[in-house]
């Protein structure tokens, strides 16, 4: 976390917001599939840039949407919602300037703002929504901490915890935990 905040990079953070930008492939077979991916876009809805982000959301293995016709717009729905509250609109709370800079307790805040936000029916959202929200949000930091060694090689130890099981068939497995500070 920063300890000084520029007031001028809260300014212009409050020009700009992450969104999902729907890209939408045809075959030869005349059905539609729709790829997401996370974007930043600035006060007038303009895409500013693609980010990378739609890779660490569990739903792309290997450049493909698993399965093809699967929906993965939902889990960024979460993801982007948390990288707005983070990153921008809370920037003057906790100076984060990039997700590694994320801790536990910054999310916990995050969860803890999203259940308790009131929808525009006057109503609070579903313990299912939290649940996916939380489960969408924490798979994401997993999935970001096993594949960028080479950016963050020296918190990824500290952040994944590995333990071993056997399988039915007597073989064994590696199973890897995500650990927030």
């Amino acid at each position: 976390m920063s300890n000084k905040i520029n007031r001028q990079d809260c300014k212009i953070r409050r020009d700009y917001h992450y969104a999902v930008y729907e890209h939408k492939l045809e075959y030869a077979n005349h059905l539609a599939y729709i790829r997401p991916f996370i974007v930043l876009r600035n006060q007038y809805g303009v895409i500013i840039r693609f980010t990378v982000f739609h890779n660490f959301i569990g739903v792309y293995e290997g450049n493909v949407c698993s399965p093809l016709t699967s929906d993965a717009s939902t889990k960024m729905l979460y993801v982007y919602a948390m990288l707005n509250y983070i990153l921008l609109e809370h920037y003057e709370r906790f100076g984060i300037n990039h997700v590694f800079e994320v801790t536990k307790n910054i999310l916990n805040i995050f969860f803890q703002d999203y259940a308790k936000e009131k929808l525009s029916n006057g109503t609070y959202r579903s313990k299912q929504s939290v649940e996916k929200c939380i489960f969408s949000v924490v798979g994401f930091f997993r999935k970001l901490c096993i594949n960028s060694e080479d950016i963050w090689q020296s918190k990824r130890k500290s952040c994944i915890a590995v333990k071993w099981f056997t399988t039915i068939m007597g073989g064994l497995r590696k199973n890897l935990f995500l650990i927030f500070k």
